[in-house]
This record gives structure tokens, sequence and C-alpha cells, in this order.
């Protein structure tokens, strides 16, 4: 069996013992839970955005930027292309 093979072996096996331990959970993670619950809302508004108006007024920031890095790409191939 192959140095590699027997690594990977190692690994696996190594990742499934540490997975199925009953270590404590720490509690920031019992936190998460009420942020999950409101982030799998169905209320028809995409993930980026559920966090409220802090999280649209980013998005559109970025929307806003890519459209107008377009444009200037455009404007400067449009002036290259007349040299």
């Amino acid at each position: 069996m192959s140095l590699c093979r027997v690594g990977l072996r190692a690994v696996r096996q190594g990742g499934r013992r540490m997975a199925s331990g009953s270590a404590p959970v720490h509690p920031g993670y019992n936190a998460t839970e009420p942020v999950k619950h409101r982030f799998s809302v169905e209320d028809g508004n995409p993930i980026f955005v559920k966090a409220g108006g802090t999280d649209r007024i980013l998005y559109g920031l970025t929307a806003a930027t890519c459209v107008v890095a377009i444009g200037l790409n455009v404007k400067l191939y449009w002036e290259l292309s007349l040299k």
C-alpha cells in the first residue's frame, strides 16, 4: 500500500473520530439559532438582503459600482478602437 493511501486513510478515520465525539458545544453556537431561523424564512427576499436596510444599501452600491465599471470599460474599448 502506498504512503499516500495510508496517509489518506488516517486523515479520513481521524476526521470521523473527531466528528463523532461527545465534546461540549460552544455557547456561541447556540446564539446562532435565532439568526439561522431569521435567514431561513421564506419572505421573497434573497439571502444577501435578509439582514435589513444595510444589506440593501450595500447591494445597491455594489450593483451601481458594477454598472459604472462596465460603462467605463466600454468607454475605454471604444476610445482604444478609434486610435
